[in-house]
């Protein structure tokens, strides 16, 4: 009779964990909707602001800063919580890869996303990190944190040396 109470008890267990898996699955659902919808509109904001720029350099191509020299800002995009498969891992070879080649000018390293600035914590170029957002409602406000961050650095920069930022995130760069 134990021995049946024991597996009755390990089924029991299996369903509550089976019920507590199809949850989860479903806000991760829902949180991907929300997501789809915030990165449509971005893209949407992204395009807007690049046509604008050309539009503006087109015009008035004195706005840009005389001086050639910049230094590079790499701004890294990893997961908060780490629950991405091997999305850190590809972002940190990505910056890897990039950092390889940086040689005059010690660039700046900007992390958001806890487990990525774990692993990046030690790293030479390792400036700032900034948290992430574990929801879409937190997107905007770490957005907000990341342009403030940039405009930090920027401001402790010599005047007329400019950032040039890039941004790596999984498998896209800009």
């Amino acid at each position: 009779m134990s021995k049946r109470r024991a597996i009755e008890g390990h089924i029991r267990s299996f369903e509550e964990i089976s019920d507590i898996m199809g949850a989860m699955k479903n806000l991760a659902v829902l949180e991907t909707q929300k997501l789809g919808r915030l990165l449509s509109a971005q893209e949407r904001v992204v395009s807007t602001m690049q046509a604008a720029g050309t539009d503006l350099l087109a015009f008035y191509p004195e706005a840009l800063p005389p001086n050639e020299k910049t230094r590079r800002l790499y701004l890294a995009i990893g997961s908060e919580r780490g629950l991405c498969g091997d999305y850190n891992d590809k972002v940190l070879s990505a910056i890897e890869e990039r950092l390889q080649g940086e040689s005059d000018t010690a660039p700046i390293l900007l992390t958001v996303g806890g487990k990525l600035a774990a692993r990046l914590a030690e790293h030479r170029y390792a400036t700032a990190s900034i948290e992430g957002p574990s929801v879409a409602e937190e997107v905007q406000p770490v957005m907000t944190r990341i342009m403030d961050r940039v405009q930090e650095l920027q401001a402790r920069e010599a005047p007329g040396l400019p950032l040039t930022m890039t941004v790596i995130s999984h498998l896209v760069e800009t």
